[in-house]
């Protein structure tokens, strides 16, 4: 039973990387931004090990894949992703992006939702 769980694991990682790399790229195109991927070490979690890992201000999009992978996967920002990213797409400045990410509250993390959903509908054409 061990290597029908490897090999799904590789397709996983294989397509992921794949998937993050196009839409790496769809953000550099559509906003002048450099941005790549770089793969790192995955590993499993529960939630209430990804809540001390990440704290409380995070932003999670779900990605419904249809095809070699079916199913349901979770993208999750940490409060440095979630204001760098949604600061990209809104077009802020650097100095914005930076302050944000160390101050940033619940509510202005809130006022960027459409930026984050965005982010998400990117997200779900890059796994397309």
């Amino acid at each position: 039973m061990a290597a029908p769980q490897t090999k799904l694991q590789s397709q996983i990682i294989g397509l992921s990387s794949e998937a993050f790399e196009a839409f790496c790229g769809d953000i550099s195109g559509m906003f002048g931004e450099e941005m790549k991927c770089v793969q790192q070490e995955y590993c499993t979690d529960s939630v209430d090990g990804l809540k001390i890992r990440l704290g409380d201000l995070v932003a999670v999009n779900t990605i419904k894949a249809e095809g070699v992978l079916d199913g349901n996967f979770h993208v999750i920002f940490d409060k440095d992703g979630l204001f760098t990213l949604s600061g990209v797409i809104l077009m802020l400045p650097e100095q914005r992006i930076l302050l944000n990410k160390k101050e940033g509250t619940s509510k202005e993390a809130e006022d960027m939702d459409d930026a984050i959903s965005e982010a998400g509908n990117l997200l779900v054409g890059a796994w397309d």
